[in-house]
């Protein structure tokens, strides 16, 4: 999606969230990766101020859905979601 496209990651620590575009307009977007590729997006993660950051490590997911011919996207969303997670490495906030 065009514009919601940060429902699609996660981070595994509850407190911590994305921050969300501001946005008009929300289309379908299908990016295909094939094997080996890559596709990098910046995240902006808003962290609480009271969040205390010492020695804070954190992962962030991507729910990967594959898209089956005919399907539409909305049905897709629905069924798919959280299904097939892939997470990063750990990332150390300073």
């Amino acid at each position: 999606m065009s514009c919601s496209w940060e429902d699609l990651y996660l981070v595994n620590n509850t407190r911590i969230r994305i921050e969300e575009s501001n946005c008009d307009k929300n289309v379908p977007i299908i990016v295909l990766l094939l094997p080996c590729q890559s596709n990098q997006v910046l995240l902006k993660l808003h962290i609480p101020t009271s969040m205390n950051t010492k020695n804070l490590t954190i992962k962030t997911g991507f729910n990967l859905i594959e898209i089956v011919k005919g399907q539409t996207i909305a049905k897709v969303l629905q069924s798919e979601m959280k299904k097939n997670s892939i997470w990063s490495n750990t990332i150390s906030i300073e």
